[in-house]
């Protein structure tokens, strides 16, 4: 899962004016995920995968690899992952942030989808309605494939934000200049509760200040209305042992 998905991440096609860097996070013991992404980054043929005037053909993609030390519990959290990368992206001075954990494949134009959604709405966030699931078992050996209603996530994903862990956030709501910015929230569902606490209009977040922030909503009826096709699959796993990376 996570060879494929940094693949795609490393061939999305954005605009010529747009440095791409692709942060992977993992806290598997050993840096066990280091082989799959430099698998991933040697096996991308740019020209093929991309076309001339991609991103990645032009050289402007960077793939950034992180060991992150797991904690006494051995368990994965990623809140804590989350929080390192809005860290790590406000140090280097990133202009906004995509997330996309291992079990969700996009498109080659899933971030220009939401990119120019932003541009579209004028909306601080983006996240995307999941219209498409593939899920792996490992009793039956195969994979099925289905698709979710075009509007409201089908009592599985929520129908205001969609999926919160595809969320496209700009700089400003993760760094307000503040010594303390908001983050992740300790919580079973950090990025549903993240999200909601970024869009609230009570003074759940002073060091902000302002008005509340905006959200568009990449769903399959916005879709269609552009003429695209689905950006977004997501991967479920039955059965399966699960290493999870974010990025």
């Amino acid at each position: 899962l996570l060879e494929r998905a940094v693949r795609a991440a490393a061939a999305q096609r954005v605009s010529s004016a747009t440095a791409l860097e692709v942060l992977v996070l993992d806290d598997g013991p050993d840096a066990a995920g280091w082989p799959y992404v430099r698998a991933a980054v040697c096996g991308v043929d740019r020209a093929r995968l991309c076309g001339a005037d991609s991103a990645v053909a032009e050289g402007h993609v960077a793939v950034r690899y992180v060991a992150v030390p797991p904690d006494a519990s051995g368990r994965v959290c990623l809140r804590l992952k989350r929080n390192l990368a809005l860290e790590l992206c406000s140090v280097s001075g990133t202009d906004a942030i995509l997330f996309c954990d291992d079990d969700d494949w996009r498109s080659a134009d899933a971030a220009q989808a939401q990119l120019d959604a932003l541009a579209r709405t004028g909306a601080d966030a983006c996240s995307v309605q999941v219209r498409c699931v593939c899920e792996l078992s490992a009793s039956r050996g195969g994979a099925s494939y289905f698709e979710m209603p075009a509007a409201g996530g089908g009592g599985v994903f929520s129908a205001e934000l969609g999926n919160p862990g595809t969320a496209l956030l700009l700089r400003k709501t993760w760094a307000p200049g503040s010594d303390d910015p908001p983050g992740f929230p300790d919580t079973p569902y950090e990025d549903v509760d993240f999200m909601k606490l970024l869009l609230s209009d009570a003074p759940v977040l002073p060091q902000r200040g302002g008005p509340p922030l905006r959200h568009a909503l990449l769903d399959g009826a916005e879709l269609e209305r552009q003429s695209r096709s689905p950006t977004l699959m997501t991967v479920r796993l039955d059965g399966c042992e699960h290493e999870w990376s974010t990025f």
